[in-house]
């Protein structure tokens, strides 16, 4: 089972498929064995107040845990290999996970042409192209949030043990049979993993920088990588250098830059209309950033001088974002999907 491109022309930030869940419930890949329980018996009522059809395409979904191919799919067999994020339960209490007929035949890659995401506002699970994708091309997902991070035998091991496979996509491929590549690749994702640490630390914002060096690193190594500007992933940095530079009135100009080169990826990888964006309220601090409760708040303790390295990387983000805001017109111009429309929107499974 597969998704795959029905019409050519695809580019990055459109939407090719909008679809409520089958069957939504709690997520259980963290839960223990008594949460379980209780995960497969709520999943149960749920599956069996659906109608036959409908049960019957989420059966249809593939079961990597049974024991031999003759067995039939089981409920939980299904939920554990394909349950894709669906936001979280009522008060934010626990994760949750959904079924989709067509949206779960979507396939991993370590590099994906397509990010998913749970639309809240929406109460849809979403596709969005990253990239620009040809008529009959198979749409993929990367099922590891933490990849980019990962080293080969890591992502390997990490989907072995969640969804019981080994990764066979293009850049797994390669690496199996291209050492110099494998070797390059692990060192550039291992680094990656290194500068996210880095940047993550509590005192980062306290040696901006040090910090804004490490940002341009890992903005080289990441597009070394194939991470294009259309990714959560690219968002989430930017959104970091943001908070950063957010504590210096002398970055101001950086971080609005910063700000605007988030508010760019996730809007393409996940839609203007996306949680990370409406819950944090990017869009308006785009217009006024100083009016972040943080503005200003390390200038006492640490004056930073303006400097070149800032207002190039600042200057250099404005470019991306402005190429970027041309695909994204271009996008959001397709007509909206909506669930069952996939064939239209771009998508098809087979």
């Amino acid at each position: 089972m597969a998704l795959w491109s029905t019409r050519g022309g695809i580019k990055a930030g459109e939407r090719l498929l909008g679809e409520v869940p089958l069957l939504l419930g709690p997520a259980p890949s963290s839960a223990s064995p008594e949460q379980l329980a209780g995960v497969e018996t709520l999943s149960r009522l749920r599956f069996d107040a659906l109608t036959k059809p409908q049960q019957d395409k989420l059966l249809a979904l593939s079961d990597a845990y049974r024991q031999n191919d003759n067995d039939k799919p089981s409920l939980m067999g299904v939920i554990l290999s394909n349950q894709l994020p669906a936001g979280v339960g009522p008060g934010g209490s626990s994760a949750m996970g959904g079924l989709f007929e067509l949206l779960c035949r979507a396939q991993h890659s370590c590099a994906p042409n397509c990010e998913y995401s749970f639309n809240t506002s929406l109460g849809r699970g979403v596709l969005h192209a990253i990239r620009s994708i040809g008529a009959n091309e198979e749409l993929t997902i990367c099922y590891l949030s933490s990849a980019p991070r990962l080293t080969f035998e890591q992502r390997q091991e990490a989907l072995q043990l969640g969804f019981r496979f080994r990764c066979a996509c293009a850049v797994c491929t390669r690496a199996q049979q291209d050492e110099e590549f494998r070797d390059a690749s692990d060192r550039r994702r291992t680094r990656i993993a290194a500068l996210w640490e880095q940047l993550d630390d509590v005192d980062a914002a306290r040696v901006p920088l040090d910090s804004l060096a490490l940002t341009k690193e890992m903005r080289t190594v990441m597009a070394q990588e194939g991470f294009g500007h259309a990714s959560s992933i690219v968002g989430r940095m930017h959104f970091r250098l943001f908070q950063i530079c957010i504590c210096h009135r002398a970055l101001l100009s950086l971080a609005r830059a910063s700000l605007a080169a988030c508010v760019s990826a996730y809007t393409l990888a996940r839609g203007k209309d996306c949680d990370a964006l409406i819950a944090g309220g990017y869009a308006a601090l785009l217009d006024k950033p100083d009016a972040h409760p943080d503005f200003a708040c390390l200038d006492d303790e640490q004056r930073v001088p303006k400097g070149t390295d800032a207002e190039a990387l600042a200057r250099e983000l404005t470019v991306e974002v402005a190429a970027a805001a041309e695909a994204t017109s271009t996008a959001s111009s397709q007509p909206e999907p909506r669930a069952g429309e996939a064939a239209q929107a771009g998508a098809g499974a087979q």
